[in-house]
Formats: structure tokens, C-alpha cells, sequence
């Protein structure tokens, strides 16, 4: 208990080295509350940019005990990684386990946002909403940030269809401008 305890205490002060020190050290001993023990290494491990780490410390937690908001955040990990079906799978999980876990539609509209899915998207954010308006801001602000970062992509990609040629404005009869 000790251990978790303080744990937790080095985790919100951002001591993730001393966090995880602590989780595993319950982990090891065989302690009790491994699925949280699990859930925050993980958590500390993603914040030191490990995020191939904590989603297996996550998985490990979920193995263990199947909470709607391990799914949410591993299915937020998987999407930062750009692995959008596996995050769909764990955000139909969260929801599925807990229907009134606003924030996990939410995530999932943004999921669906990156797909191109806006008409889904929207469904999912009203839900969110309607669960929770406190929540509003918060993904209004994200879709728009991911609907930015869309159209930036857009403009600087080259068409499928298109092909550069060469050109040189010497070439082009002056007549014809």
C-alpha cells in the first residue's frame, strides 16, 4: 500500500522515474491493485515518451480488469500512434462497458474525425455532450485543431491524379498571355 501510495503521490507531482519505481515495485511483490499499478506505469511511462510501454502496461491492466477508461486511454495511445482501428476497438469497448462515459464518445468522434467520418463524428460529440456538457470545449477545440492540421496536410500534398511538368515562362509565347 505504501508503495502504491506513494506512487501515485511521485506520479502527480511528475517524479515518473520515481512512479515507476513504485508501481513496479507493487507489481513485483505481487501486490494488490495491480490493474491501477499497471494503468499509472503506464500513464508514467507515456509521459516520459514511451508509448509503446505504456500501451503494454495498459493492456496489462485491462488483462487484469476490464475498466471502460483503460480502453479510453489505450485507444488514445493507439490513435497518437496512428493505429485507428485498433483505437476504435477500445473506444467501442470503453463504451460499451460504460454507456455513460461521455468523455470515451467524445475520443471516439475525434477518431472518427481523423477517418473522414464527419457525419459519425458528429453523432458521437452530441452524445458526449448530452452526457456531459462540460466536455464541450474541450473537443470542440480538438476537432478544430484536427480539421486545422487536415487542411494544412491537404494543401501541401500533390493531387493523385496530377503530374509536375516542366515549365518555363520562356517558353510560353508572350501572344498567348
Amino acid at each position: 500500500d505504501e508503495y502504491s501510495q506513494r506512487g501515485i503521490a511521485r506520479f502527480q507531482k511528475n517524479d515518473l522515474d520515481g512512479a515507476i519505481a513504485d508501481f513496479t515495485k507493487v507489481i513485483e511483490m505481487n501486490g494488490k491493485d495491480q490493474a491501477f499499478c499497471y494503468y499509472f506505469r503506464g500513464l508514467a511511462f507515456y509521459r516520459k515518451g514511451n508509448s509503446n510501454q505504456a500501451i503494454e502496461d495498459l493492456s496489462k491492466a485491462i488483462a487484469l480488469k476490464p475498466d471502460p477508461r483503460f480502453f479510453d486511454d489505450r485507444g488514445n495511445l493507439l490513435a497518437r500512434q496512428g493505429e485507428l482501428d485498433r483505437a476504435m476497438v477500445d473506444l467501442n469497448k470503453a463504451i460499451e462497458l460504460a454507456p455513460q462515459y461521455a468523455k470515451a464518445y467524445g475520443d471516439r468522434g475525434l477518431i472518427h474525425l481523423m477517418r473522414g467520418e464527419t457525419a459519425e463524428a458528429e453523432l458521437d460529440f452530441k452524445k458526449c455532450f448530452e452526457i456531459d456538457s462540460s466536455l464541450e470545449a474541450q473537443f470542440k477545440l480538438a476537432a478544430k485543431q484536427l480539421k486545422q492540421l487536415a487542411a494544412s496536410r491537404h494543401e501541401h500534398e500533390k493531387p493523385a491524379a496530377a503530374e509536375v511538368t516542366k515549365f518555363s515562362w520562356s517558353e510560353t509565347p508572350s501572344k498567348m498571355l
